[in-house]
């Protein structure tokens, strides 16, 4: 799931943002790195490590988490991020009758916890 979502919004920044401007690192590249650590559920910091990419998504450079950090809180990356969710929500909104996704994401429950038992299982634990 977090993959087919970044790989839209990743694809939404690119096709929406100024390719380069004098940056380094493209505007749509920053919040691209940034959209990976929000769909992940991590902090800025994680996104900008490439042992926490698959090979296939990682951009060829990722930026230092101060330039993240930094550009992040400008009005470019800012005015991106207003863009692309606009043109998603014009997207969900044309797309909602035809297509639903659930975000599944599994809950570990422990052997030992408080919730309803376990099939097999008729007594509860003591404390």
């Amino acid at each position: 799931m977090e993959r087919e979502l970044w790989r839209l919004l990743y694809r939404m920044a690119v096709e929406l943002g100024n390719p380069w401007g004098g940056w380094k690192h493209s505007t749509a590249e920053i919040v691209g790195v940034y959209f990976w650590s929000a769909v992940n559920d991590r902090p800025m910091c994680w996104s900008v490590h490439k042992v926490n990419w698959p090979p296939d998504l990682r951009p060829r450079r990722l930026p230092p988490q101060s330039t993240l950090s930094r550009r992040m809180r400008g009005s470019d990356a800012e005015q991106l991020m207003s863009e692309i969710e606009r043109a998603f929500l014009a997207l969900a909104g044309v797309t909602h009758i035809l297509v639903r996704m659930i975000d599944g994401k599994p809950l570990a429950v422990r052997p030992n916890s408080w919730s309803m038992p376990r099939v097999g299982h008729t007594t509860t634990p003591t404390r």
